[in-house]
C-alpha cells in the first residue's frame, strides 16, 4: 500500500512538473511572439491559432496568417522548430544566454500558401511577398528565361494559389568541428530544391572571425522542374507570341549571350546551355556536386577565372543522372565590363591604377575584355596566411629572382605553393618552396 501511494505521489509530481514546464514555455513563447506582432503591427496584421510543445524538444505554432493593410496575404499551416531535447526549449526561452547554440536545429514551414498574383521572385522557387497588382516590383518578366525559372506569371495557366513546404537546419559536432547544413524547398506541382553542405573546421566563434572561416568539404545541390508544369508554361508563352513551343524555346536560347548573362548571372557554355534548354522545354532534375580540395577564401571566388573555379571546387554536373561534360561558362559581370568598353564615365579612357591587376589572366573564358581593375588591388599578405587564399590571384616574391611569380594560387601541400601562370597564350604551373618566399601579395577587393 505504501509503495502504491509513493508511486502515485511520484507520478503526480511528474505530471505537475510536466504541466508546469509546458505552461511556462507556452507563456514565455507567447509573450515573445506577441511582442514581435506588436512591432510588425504598422506594416501587417499577424494572427495565429496556438502554440504546442513537447519535452522532446519540439515547438510548434499553428495557422499563421500575415495580412497587409492593402490585402496582401500569406498563410502558413504550421511552423515547427526542433532541437536536441528539452534543454533546447529551455535555452530557447532565454535566447541561449546561458549556453552555446544547440548542436542541431530544424525549422519547418508547412504549407506556406500565397495567391499567385502576389508575386514570385528569386530563382529556384523562391517566394517574394508583395502587394497584389504592384507593378513597381523589379523582377523577371513572364515568358523570359529568368521568368520561367522563377515562376513569374503562373496565374496565366490557372494556378491561383502557390503552396510550398520549406525546411532547413544543421547538425554540429563540437568534438570534430564538423557541421552538416541542409535546405529543402518544394513548390507543390512545380519544382523542388534540396541543398546539403558539409563544413569542417567549425567552432562557435568562427562566424565572428574571418580568419577562422570554416572550410566547405562537400556540396550537393539538386533542382528539379516538374514536366507537366513547365510544358504548360511554355505552351502558354508560345501561344501568346503565336509560335510553336519549340520555336519559343529557340527564341530564348538564340538571344545574345549578354542577355542570357543578365538573366542567369553567368553566360553558359554549350553544355550548361543544353541543360537549361532541357529543363525549360521538358523539365527534369539537375544535380551539382562539389568537393573542394583545399580551404578557399570565399571573398576570392568572384575574382577567379571560371575554369579555375570549376577545377578548384571539383564541380560535377548531372542532368537526369547523366554527367554533363562541358562545364564552361563566363561570369556575367566580366562580360558587362567588357561590353562597357574602356571608356570611363567622363568619356575618356580609363587608366589602370598602378597596383591593380592587368595581365593575361584578366579576361573571361571567351577572352572578352579586361575586368574592372579599380575594385581589386594586390595587398601584402603574411606568408603564414597565404594558404587561406587558395584560388586567389597572387604575386609571390623569392630571393631567387627579382620578378614575382604571378598567377592563380591553386595548391599548397604544407611546404610548396603552386601558382598557375599564363605564358604565351597557354598556362604553366610554378612550384615555390615556402622557405624561399620573401614576400606575398594577394589580389583582393579594396574596402
Amino acid at each position: 500500500m505504501k509503495l502504491r501511494t509513493g508511486l502515485l505521489a511520484l507520478l503526480s509530481l511528474a505530471l505537475i512538473g510536466y504541466g508546469g514546464a509546458k505552461a511556462y514555455l507556452y507563456f514565455k513563447v507567447k509573450s515573445k511572439i506577441d511582442e514581435l506582432i506588436g512591432i510588425a503591427a504598422p506594416f501587417a496584421a499577424i494572427t495565429y491559432d496556438g502554440i504546442s510543445s513537447d519535452l522532446r524538444g519540439k515547438l510548434g505554432i499553428g495557422n499563421i496568417v500575415v495580412k497587409s493593410a492593402t490585402g496582401a496575404q500569406l498563410q502558413i499551416d504550421s511552423i515547427e522548430l526542433e532541437g536536441p531535447g528539452p534543454g533546447f526549449l529551455w535555452d530557447l526561452t532565454g535566447a541561449f544566454k546561458y549556453g552555446d547554440p544547440p548542436a542541431s536545429l530544424i525549422l519547418k514551414l508547412n504549407r506556406l500558401a500565397l495567391p499567385a498574383d502576389q508575386a514570385l521572385g528569386g530563382a529556384l522557387g523562391g517566394v517574394a511577398f508583395s502587394e497584389p497588382g504592384d507593378d513597381t516590383q523589379s523582377g523577371p518578366q513572364p515568358c523570359t528565361l529568368d521568368g520561367l525559372l522563377s515562376h513569374t506569371g503562373v496565374e496565366r495557366i490557372g494556378m491561383s494559389t502557390l503552396v510550398a513546404n520549406l525546411s532547413m537546419g544543421y547538425a554540429f559536432n563540437r568534438a570534430s568541428g564538423e557541421a552538416e547544413l541542409f535546405l529543402e524547398n518544394e513548390l507543390l506541382e512545380m519544382d523542388e530544391l534540396s541543398l546539403s553542405m558539409s563544413l569542417r573546421g567549425v567552432n562557435e566563434s568562427a562566424g565572428l572571425n574571418l580568419n577562422e572561416m570554416p572550410a566547405i568539404a562537400a556540396v550537393d545541390l539538386r533542382y528539379s522542374i516538374y514536366s507537366p508544369y513547365i510544358k504548360r508554361m511554355v505552351a502558354e508563352c508560345a501561344r501568346q507570341v503565336q509560335r510553336s513551343p519549340e520555336q519559343f524555346v529557340d527564341s530564348i536560347f538564340n538571344q545574345p549571350s549578354h542577355q542570357l548573362g543578365q538573366a542567369l548571372g553567368l553566360i553558359p557554355g554549350p553544355g550548361i546551355k543544353q541543360v537549361l534548354r532541357e529543363l525549360v522545354s521538358q523539365g527534369g532534375e539537375v544535380r551539382l556536386k562539389a568537393h573542394p580540395d583545399s580551404i578557399l577564401d570565399p571573398a576570392a571566388l568572384s575574382s577567379l577565372r571560371p575554369e579555375v573555379l570549376t577545377r578548384l571546387l571539383n564541380i560535377e554536373l548531372y542532368l537526369n543522372d547523366q554527367p554533363v561534360e562541358d562545364l564552361t561558362f563566363a561570369l556575367a559581370e566580366q562580360a558587362a565590363a567588357a561590353g562597357s568598353g574602356s571608356e570611363s564615365q567622363e568619356g575618356g579612357k580609363a587608366e589602370p591604377e598602378s597596383d591593380s591587376v592587368v595581365g593575361d589572366g584578366d579576361f573571361d573564358a571567351a577572352g572578352r575584355g579586361q575586368r574592372d581593375a579599380r575594385r581589386l588591388r594586390y595587398m601584402e599578405t603574411e606568408i603564414a596566411e597565404l594558404q587561406h587564399y587558395l584560388g586567389s590571384r597572387v604575386r609571390l616574391y623569392t630571393d631567387q629572382s627579382s620578378k614575382p611569380k604571378t598567377g592563380y594560387l591553386i595548391a599548397y601541400n604544407g611546404r610548396t605553393f603552386s601558382v598557375e601562370q599564363s605564358v604565351h597564350g597557354g598556362t604553366m604551373t610554378a612550384h615555390i618552396q615556402q622557405s624561399e618566399l620573401t614576400r606575398a601579395e594577394v589580389l583582393r577587393r579594396v574596402p
